[in-house]
């Protein structure tokens, strides 16, 4: 949570919520489209969470550890890049002519099927690996400064 996010996420509770047992809210699965694990203590935590999820859903899920304290838990087939697709196919652009621009391992797909990956300084390894180009870190303003100088190259 920084300034940056606290606008958006500001709103959400912090700390455990306590939910009981999976029987709980196995009624509500099927509504969930994505469940966020958060850990700023202990990244083993996030392993051993990530593993419990995997026995628990088997392959109808993707586990990825989206940064240093997070794990997501999504269906299985969804990612950046399908969304990604989607989107250029309702607005009738070729996915070569895009760029996207990422951090972590759930970029990957995305930013090795768009015409041009960007991967910030401080990605992870699997998506400086997925990149065309490797810019500053988001601290360093990598993307607003790639893309600044990028638009001052254009013609008048």
């Amino acid at each position: 949570m920084n300034e940056n996010i606290r606008p958006v996420y500001g709103h959400i509770a912090y700390g455990l919520q306590p939910l009981g047992s999976w029987a709980n809210i196995a009624d509500q699965m099927g509504m969930v489209n994505k469940c966020l694990v958060v850990d700023t203590e202990n990244r083993e935590n996030l392993f051993k969470v990530g593993k419990i999820f995997q026995k628990v859903f088997g392959d109808t899920v993707e586990v990825l550890h989206t940064s240093a304290m997070l794990v997501e838990v999504m269906p299985k087939g969804i990612n950046k890049l399908k969304g990604l697709k989607k989107l250029c196919q309702k607005l009738d652009i070729p996915l070569s002519k895009v760029m996207t621009f990422g951090d972590y391992d759930n970029d990957v797909e995305m930013l090795s099927a768009a015409g041009l990956g960007v991967a910030v300084s401080n990605a992870s390894t699997r998506a400086k690996e997925a990149s065309d180009l490797i810019i500053g870190s988001v601290e360093e303003q990598g993307p607003a400064r790639f893309l600044a100088e990028l638009l001052d190259r254009l013609p008048a």
